[in-house]
């Protein structure tokens, strides 16, 4: 890993969770098990974090977020006390589910599939959820058991992740510079006075008004 990426903040959890397997692999007995999965667990969330704030960039440079959509990507709710008061709490939102709401939204913006949710990897990747789910809410020693099974599960999808964030991320930048570019033109050729842009330009305007 280089020095530069060492530095930022997914280069760090993609480290610790490097580090971790490394131990594990010296090392391999349930305890180096539980730190690999809890630190992988941590570099996905992570990136599934950087991610939303990525998509949200890409997407707000566009347009509006409704107020819903804001609602759910701060995993915020509302409620009226007894008093009459409105009170914002926080409402957790599984990181499976958030992923799929987050790319779906840079997915309708763009017109473009981003990510393949059909695949078998996503499946894994939720597998490796409830692994996950199993060790860190434990009711039994077996609850605290990991197999090599589960290991390859949080393995490839710690893996799967990273290339499928890592490709969507690029995607999206390049996605935002055609919209730019495009944008672009449109200001040039009404600065330029082109009467078919004039034209267009003012039946999206009476659109709006309708």
């Amino acid at each position: 890993m280089s020095e530069n990426l060492g530095r930022t903040f997914c280069g760090v959890l993609g480290y610790d969770a490097l580090e971790a397997m490394n131990k594990m692999d010296a090392n391999d007995c349930q305890s180096t098990r539980r730190d690999f999965v809890r630190t992988a667990f941590a570099a996905i969330e992570g990136w599934l974090w950087n991610y939303k704030q990525e998509v949200q960039s890409a997407v707000g440079t566009v347009r509006e977020f409704s107020a819903l959509e804001e609602a759910a990507l701060s995993e915020t709710s509302y409620l009226i006390t007894d008093t009459g008061k409105l009170r914002a709490q926080t409402r957790f939102t599984p990181i499976a589910t958030m992923f799929r709401f987050v790319t779906r939204t840079a997915e309708e913006q763009y017109g473009a599939t981003l990510v393949d949710f059909e695949t078998s990897d996503w499946k894994n990747l939720n597998d490796a959820i409830a692994i996950r789910n199993r060790i860190t809410h434990p009711k039994s020693i077996p609850d605290l058991t990991l197999s090599e099974r589960d290991i390859a599960a949080v393995k490839n999808a710690l893996l799967w992740l990273f290339d499928v964030v890592v490709a969507t991320m690029e995607k999206l930048k390049l996605m935002l510079e055609d919209h730019l570019v495009s944008l672009r033109e449109v200001s040039e050729a009404l600065i330029a006075g082109d009467p078919n842009m004039l034209r267009f330009y003012k039946s999206v305007l009476e659109g709006f008004e309708e």
